[in-house]
């Protein structure tokens, strides 16, 4: 997986806690942000158009858990960020902090609802409204083909979700502060599955493009500031899959999303007259849970 070229050209400057301190520094990372970061890459949806006329919901939480540059950079930002609260830091010093702050726009921890309706236009055709973590997404499914008439359901569909609001770093990073994040994402996801009176199931491979642009200020000591202008671009790539126990009209669904990230951008800041690169990537996790129903 890439490493930030920001992040190698800083990676000596300060130590970096070792062992468990990650992991609760990870969970501190993650909180503040908890319910506004990330659109959800969840599905929560069968491998089955409803009939025309009928309506597909579901309501729940999903869990966005991201690994690689993320959660390597932390610890090092984070040492940063408390020197800067007593001392001067130098230009690649105050560049680290950027790049902690680029990779954590680009792939944020999130926890949030998911909310989802699927209305079926056609008996093979679906318009889907979802709002998950502080995004909306507006989708559509076509279903290629029905159990009834061949081996298994198969499903494609497109989405196009949109997130624009301040996200927090919380105490993790304190002197940065992000404004005017918005959060574009286009998503092709393909199922295939099957279903009977008390149970479904799906899974199939997920493609996504997402772009996103943040602002970000550092407020050092003696009043200092530093300002960025992030710009990110990645292809997120992956699996997904789920299984739903009920009875005929509502279902308690269980879903697993794992893509991988390849990222890239660049940063635009007071601190160099050049543009930084940004490279970065990692594996999210997604699990989701949510009551599922057909009417």
């Amino acid at each position: 997986m890439p490493e930030s070229r920001v992040a190698s050209q800083a990676s000596d400057l300060l130590p970096v806690a070792a062992g468990g301190g990650t992991a609760a520094i990870w969970i501190a990372f993650a909180l503040p942000c908890a319910w506004a970061c990330a659109p959800s890459l969840a599905g929560l949806q069968p491998a089955e158009v409803a009939p025309r006329g009928h309506v597909q919901v579901a309501a729940g939480v999903a869990i966005g858990i991201p690994t690689g540059t993320v959660s390597r950079t932390v610890d090092a930002a984070r040492a940063l960020a408390q020197a800067a609260a007593t001392q001067q830091l130098t230009a690649p010093q105050k560049l680290q902090l950027f790049e902690a702050s680029a990779s954590f726009v680009g792939s944020p921890p999130s926890v949030g609802p998911h909310l989802s309706a699927a209305y079926s236009v056609r008996d093979d055709t679906e318009v889907n409204l979802q709002y998950a973590s502080g995004a909306w997404r507006l989708g559509s499914r076509l279903q290629i083909l029905r159990r009834t008439a061949g081996p298994f359901d198969l499903v494609a569909g497109v989405g196009v979700s949109h997130a624009g609001q301040v996200a927090s770093i919380g105490d993790v990073l304190p002197v940065v502060h992000l404004h005017g994040v918005q959060r574009w994402m286009v998503d092709l996801p393909f199922e295939v599955g099957t279903s009977r009176s008390w149970f479904r199931v799906w899974g199939g491979p997920k493609l996504a493009y997402t772009h996103v642009s943040a602002g970000a200020e550092l407020d050092l000591v003696n009043g200092e500031k530093a300002s960025a202008s992030l710009t990110l671009r990645g292809i997120y790539w992956g699996a997904q899959g789920g299984l739903a126990f009920g009875y005929r009209a509502l279902f308690i669904g269980f879903e697993l999303t794992v893509l991988e990230l390849v990222a890239s951008g660049d940063a635009v800041t007071t601190v160099s007259a050049a543009r930084t690169g940004l490279d970065f990537g990692g594996w999210l996790f997604t699990p989701a849970v949510a009551l599922m129903g057909e009417f």
